[in-house]
């Protein structure tokens, strides 16, 4: 008997796919059964699955909207604080200025109110000057006389 002739072929199956043995319901020169390996049929996922799945995805677009919400939320409470810092620093600029113009304000009624009197001071002078009979001017020689 020729025993190339009851060896079965192999099917060249790549290394990387999964395989299970299958009887090829021959039997060889001693009497076992022949195996083969054949690539496993790949199913899809089942009903369970594809709501796994689907679940899943759900959840991932979720959490990637809420990050995004959640970076916005962070870049915006920054610029909130500078904005209320900036806004403080300008409140404060502006206070010391109306400090400055109130103390400038004083200063001035001061002046004002020591010309107003220094003013009646001199129109109850000038009303004296002007009640008095007007004196004589005294006689004074040229410069040149009183020289020689």
């Amino acid at each position: 008997m020729d025993l190339a002739l009851h060896v079965p072929v192999p099917v060249p199956v790549p290394e990387t796919a999964a395989r299970r043995p299958v009887r090829t319901g021959e039997s060889d020169v001693t009497g076992e059964p022949v195996v083969a390996l054949v690539p496993l049929r790949v199913t899809g996922p089942g009903r369970l699955e594809r709501g796994f799945r689907a679940r899943i995805l759900e959840l991932e677009s979720t959490l990637s909207e809420r990050e995004r919400a959640l970076e916005l939320a962070a870049l915006l409470e920054r610029g909130h604080h500078r904005a209320l810092d900036r806004l403080a620093g300008e409140d404060a600029r502006h206070a010391a200025e109306r400090d400055d113009a109130r103390r400038t304000a004083n200063r001035l009624l001061v002046a004002l109110g020591a010309a107003q009197r220094e003013a009646e001071h001199l129109r109850a002078r000038l009303s004296t000057l002007q009640l008095a009979p007007p004196s004589p001017r005294p006689q004074t020689r040229p410069w040149w006389r009183r020289l020689f």
